[in-house]
């Protein structure tokens, strides 16, 4: 072989070893970003999950009037989510218009993100017309 073809090899090999190195540090990267979003994701899921859990497990029967108990049922709020360490903004109360259904709205943030998990109490009855 003659020294331009040994140096032409070495040159194609050294530009072809970079474009594999800067491939496999890509993939990497993208790797640990989607790990990173997958867990936000999950940690999101299960905070929404453990919220209402806690909401549904508030029992107003449908005989008392909601806006009543809904002061208690705040605090409760409140306290199960200093307990588990979630930073939550507000609680309100919601209702339904169409299924005369009363529930209850949290705002939340985790990682910089807001989010709202709404839920209704099961024990008040719904009228289904």
């Amino acid at each position: 072989m003659k020294l331009t073809e040994v140096l032409a090899c070495i040159v194609i090999f050294l530009i072809s070893s970079a474009a594999f190195m800067e491939s496999l540090a890509a993939v990497s990267k993208g790797t640990a970003r989607a790990e990173s979003a997958s867990r936000a994701a999950s940690a999101a899921l299960k905070t929404d999950r453990l919220l209402r859990e806690e909401i549904q497990s508030i029992e107003i029967p449908y005989w008392n009037n909601f806006s009543h108990k809904y002061e208690a049922a705040a605090e409760r709020i409140l306290a199960f989510a200093e307990k588990h360490s979630i930073a939550v903004s507000s609680v309100s109360p919601v209702y339904d218009k169409v299924h005369r259904a009363e529930g209850i709205k949290v705002e939340w943030s985790l990682g910089g993100s807001n989010y709202v998990t709404q839920e209704y109490i099961k024990q008040r009855i719904a009228d289904e017309e």
